[in-house]
């Protein structure tokens, strides 16, 4: 069971975000002001039942603030900042005693949270499709998170009244100090699919008040935990126009065989769970402000099924 659920975790926690290549019939043009600053808000609720029953219920928010810095040709510089993540996040259970999982939870991400409130980092953004594709000054960025996650660690060490050799402790070190070394070329990557999650909206060609169809490849957002992962999907596209809001219904239609050889019979597991016991799709409907080419709102929804096991997960991005 715990095998199964890490395994429906890293599916839930691969929230995708999609590379269009197709020019054509239109796009939202991006037409972003400079100086304009934004607010983010991101709300994350997910469910996971075992036979009908709860097996976990979490919820997270996160608060980011953007600037338009400038624009040179087709190349925004955008200054992206976290300035607040739920201090508590919640975790309720029909089925085991969630409380050591959540003080851990808690304590981790309160520990980044404080090390990390400060940190600032530009995104160099694509202007005809909201692409971000470099980070500015990226190895200060590298530098200063490895310091942060030494740090948190080395507290942890502490509060947990660890007693090791000053050696030990050293070699402890070194090993993190390398194994950051080795991920940060994900984690950076990571840093980048994260933003263009929030705004993959402006990728994805549409035609008014008609049904339009795409081919697209899908990669999961956090490249440290679940690895660049590539996979193929349809994506069904409605939209339509109220006043200066443009809604745009976007929903992938995933190769069913695909994405059982890659997160079932990849892992081991096709004993337990059958082609027919698996599923998975997903939708997001986002709203524009035609008059200043801003995301409104982005709402998404995410269904996996691998045998008793079900997830669902939904997202709300708000930006104002």
């Amino acid at each position: 069971m715990k095998t199964t659920l890490l395994l429906i975790l890293c599916i839930l926690g691969a929230h995708s975000f999609a590379q269009s290549s197709l020019e054509e019939p239109q796009n939202v043009q991006v037409n972003w002001k400079v100086g304009t600053t934004k607010t983010i808000t991101q709300t994350d609720s997910t469910i996971i039942q075992s036979n009908g029953s709860v097996f976990m219920a979490t919820g997270s928010t996160a608060s980011y603030r953007i600037k338009i810095v400038s624009l040179k040709d087709t190349v925004y510089e955008v200054l992206f900042k976290q300035t607040e993540m739920t201090d508590e996040i919640s975790i309720e259970s029909e089925v085991m005693d969630a409380t050591p999982i959540e003080k851990m939870i808690q304590e981790i991400i309160q520990e980044i949270q404080k090390e990390m409130s400060e940190l600032e980092y530009s995104f160099l953004v694509d202007k005809n499709t909201a692409f971000a594709y470099e980070v500015k000054n990226e190895q200060k960025l590298m530098d200063f998170i490895e310091e942060t996650v030494l740090l948190v660690i080395n507290k942890l060490v502490d509060q947990t009244n660890l007693e090791l050799e000053d050696s030990k402790k050293k070699e402890m070190q070194e090993q993190i100090k390398e194994y950051m070394e080795d991920q940060m070329p994900a984690a950076i990557q990571s840093m980048l699919n994260n933003f263009n999650y929030l705004f993959q909206a402006y990728s994805f060609p549409y035609i008014l008040d008609q049904t339009f169809t795409q081919d697209v490849e899908v990669q999961s957002v956090d490249q440290v935990q679940h690895g660049d992962k590539e996979q193929y999907a349809q994506l069904i596209v409605n939209s339509s126009l109220s006043k200066e809001v443009l809604k745009i219904d976007y929903k992938y239609i995933y190769d069913k065989e695909e994405a059982y050889q890659m997160y079932v019979v990849a892992e081991g597991k096709e004993d337990e769970i059958s082609l027919e016991d698996f599923d998975m799709d997903e939708r997001v409907i986002s709203e524009f402000d035609m008059a200043s080419s801003w995301i409104k709102t982005s709402n998404s929804a995410v269904y996996v099924k691998m045998g008793d096991i079900t997830v669902k997960n939904k997202t709300s991005v708000t930006i104002k």
